[in-house]
């Protein structure tokens, strides 16, 4: 008989699932094309998109600052997190209005930039206790599975609100401008108050605290102390390095470049997760069988070959951009949830706040300082186009190829990572082809059964 969670715990995992669900459509209508589209609406040129693009990584560092606030805030750790993902959630509010009655100057740029950058410091507070929150309250047994789920539900609601986001803003910035981005932002606003409604439905275990807790400064000495962190943090700190220097230019390329409408773009970003959807539950079921670490390296190794398929991208052939989409929905999707099974995984009892703001500040910071370099040299190297290994590309092109390369250079590290399980990458083969021969053999045995008369 299957062991199911104490009812708080199963209430909680609900209200945890509905607010993973509005945190999406936030973070949806927030990030992406309504992001990146507004600043060059305000004037960004290339460099600033980096800055734009780093801004919300490099305020994950303020983890360094919260990571003792959480280690003792006990029962408060709720109503911190709380508060402050609702606080970020409501400043949209302000590029809501500047959209609709801003001038588009340096100030009004300014002025976004620091909207997104306290929000994303906001947010990071937030997730913080949120993470932590998470440790405490998804028992290790079911962590795959239920953040399998949790993936799909968030994924469904980002595909409506993709697809629907970038509809909307086309339409209404036609009919007067501004409008598109006031709305989409407004309901960014909104949909971060039913998340706080969410929140408040769900269940928090109060963390154990010692009676005597150790000073924060020995919490970080253990945390660094142990090998299995260290490669942690390196692995994932240099592979977010080279993600960064190409996540300014997706979006844009995708816009400025091949010419596609905002709602087509929110099509690609979400139409391959449909397939994703359906992955979710399979990746959290193949990570609770053979670990996290196997299968970060099967999604890691291809992962690493994406950036090279936009290079065959041109304003006449688009097609590997909708090829991207399928590919990224397999691999993106189990590699996300390695990437939150791991930390939560490795983060102990004693310091587990600690460990996991190391994480997301070192992460975080090699994601935004890679961004900030990628538009450094996207600007100096100019629009192009540039005559690269025989290819003509648009510094987009330029920069995705550089995070191929710097991709498979990163791979390496991942072999380092822990092995909670012991199971070596030939053994998630196995699980794989042994599911594939029951589904053939069910379906040969259909194929093959006697038609039987009643």
């Amino acid at each position: 008989m299957r062991h199911r969670p104490p009812s708080d715990v199963r209430r909680g995992l609900i209200a945890s699932t509905w607010e993973g669900a509005f945190a999406q459509a936030f973070i949806l209508w927030t990030g992406g094309v309504f992001l990146v589209d507004f600043g060059r609406r305000l004037g960004a040129d290339e460099g600033m998109l980096g800055v734009l693009a780093s801004l919300p990584f490099l305020a994950q560092a303020v983890q360094l600052l919260t990571a003792g606030l959480y280690e003792r805030a006990g029962a408060a750790r709720a109503a911190i997190t709380r508060r402050t993902l609702l606080a970020a959630r409501l400043l949209w509010l302000v590029p809501a209005a500047l959209a609709l009655w801003g001038p588009r100057d340096d100030a009004a740029l300014t002025l976004y930039l620091v909207v997104v950058f306290v929000s994303a410091l906001l947010s990071t507070t937030g997730a913080h206790g949120w993470t932590s929150w998470m440790v405490d309250l998804v028992p290790r047994r079911v962590r795959g599975r239920y953040f399998g789920f949790r993936s799909a539900v968030a994924t469904t609601v980002a595909i409506a609100a993709g697809v629907g986001g970038g509809w909307m803003l086309d339409v209404l910035e036609a009919r007067r401008g501004g409008l598109g981005f006031a709305t989409v932002y407004v309901l960014a606003a909104f949909a971060g108050i039913l998340a706080w409604v969410a929140y408040r439905f769900q269940h928090h275990p109060v963390p154990a605290r010692e009676p005597s807790p150790p000073p924060v400064r020995a919490l970080w000495r253990e945390v660094f102390a142990k090998p299995a962190n260290r490669r942690i943090f390196v692995f994932f700190a240099v592979w977010n390095l080279a993600l960064g220097v190409s996540v300014p230019f997706w979006q844009d390329y995708m816009r400025t470049v091949l010419g596609m409408p905002a709602w087509q773009i929110g099509l690609q970003n979400n139409v391959g997760a449909v397939l994703g959807v359906a992955l979710s539950p399979v990746w959290g079921r193949l990570i609770d069988r053979v670990g996290a670490r196997t299968v970060l390296l099967f999604n890691a190794a291809a992962i690493a070959g994406i950036p090279f398929l936009w290079l065959l991208c041109a304003p006449d052939r688009i097609w590997p951009v909708w090829i991207d989409t399928v590919v990224t929905s397999i691999f993106w999707t189990g590699f996300n949830l390695t990437a939150l099974n791991v930390p939560l995984s490795a983060a102990p009892a004693r310091g587990g706040a600690v460990f996991l703001g190391a994480f997301a500040a070192v992460t975080g910071l090699g994601m935004g300082l890679a961004s900030l370099a990628g538009g450094a040299a996207a600007k100096l190297l100019g629009p192009g186009p540039h005559d690269v290994l025989g290819m003509s590309l648009a510094v987009h092109q330029v920069m995705f190829l550089a995070s191929g390369v710097l991709r498979f250079a990163a791979f390496p590290l991942a072999l380092r990572l822990p092995n909670e399980t012991g199971r070596r990458m030939i053994f998630l083969f196995q699980v794989m082809g042994y599911a594939v021969r029951q589904r053939l053999n069910l379906s040969r045995q259909m194929l093959t059964a006697p038609w039987r008369r009643r």
